[in-house]
């Protein structure tokens, strides 16, 4: 008999441990993903978005394959910030000014002048060149930014370190200047990193803010 309950117990045992380890790992999915839900909701307006259903829309126990993606402009910045492609309006440069005042004009029916008919894309090929054109280095944009910067919404700035935190691949992506949008993330205390710069070593548990947006090449 007493060999019997020892070959059960044998055979018992390795099912016994894998149970409680999958116990385990379903109560710190569960836990990890209450806390990035919580981590979500706690950014200011989320409720305007999330009507109650952000939970919803994750995985039903885990948030494994969650990749969270901000926009930057009055999401991650405050409603009333300036934008990260406001410092190309404050070059002092009467003649740029001139040359790149037609591209401003989101507002005319069928957009800028110079990129109707064209891809869209056609806006920064074309405002880049202009730079490069009047010899703009980026020591005098991050000057012109430094006159008036944009800066997050109250928040913002926690939501992103929790998500760091807790290794959700975070991305941020801006039809912006990609430095200003690193370099405010960077001021404000958070691991930020250029999307063309990253070697992916850590995408699947990242720890920091991932930035896909316009880099301009013009020194």
């Amino acid at each position: 008999m007493s060999s019997d309950r020892t070959r059960l117990l044998a055979l018992a045992a390795p099912l016994m441990v894998r149970a409680l380890y999958s116990a385990f790992c379903t109560i710190a999915a569960r836990r990890r993903r209450k806390l990035v839900v919580d981590a979500l909701k706690a950014l200011p307006g989320s409720a305007l978005y999330d009507d109650g259903r952000l939970a919803d829309v994750l995985a039903p126990r885990d948030v494994t394959d969650l990749h969270v993606v901000f926009d930057f402009d009055r999401t991650l910045t405050a409603h009333d910030a300036p934008q990260c492609h406001d410092p190309l309006l404050r070059l002092e440069d009467v003649e740029l000014q001139a040359a790149l005042a037609p591209y401003w004009r989101f507002s005319d029916e069928g957009g800028p002048p110079p990129c109707r008919g064209r891809p869209f894309r056609c806006w920064w090929d074309d405002v880049h060149a202009l730079l490069a054109a009047h010899g703009v280095t980026l020591a005098q944009l991050s000057e012109a930014e430094a006159r008036k910067p944009c800066y997050l919404r109250d928040g913002a700035r926690e939501v992103l370190k929790a998500l760091v935190a807790l290794k959700v691949p975070t991305t941020v992506v801006s039809a912006g200047l990609e430095h200003v949008i690193v370099g405010l993330l960077q001021s404000e205390g958070l691991e930020a990193v250029s999307f063309l710069d990253d070697d992916l070593a850590d995408a699947k548990r990242p720890t920091r803010v991932r930035v896909l947006a316009n880099r301009l090449v013009i020194d």
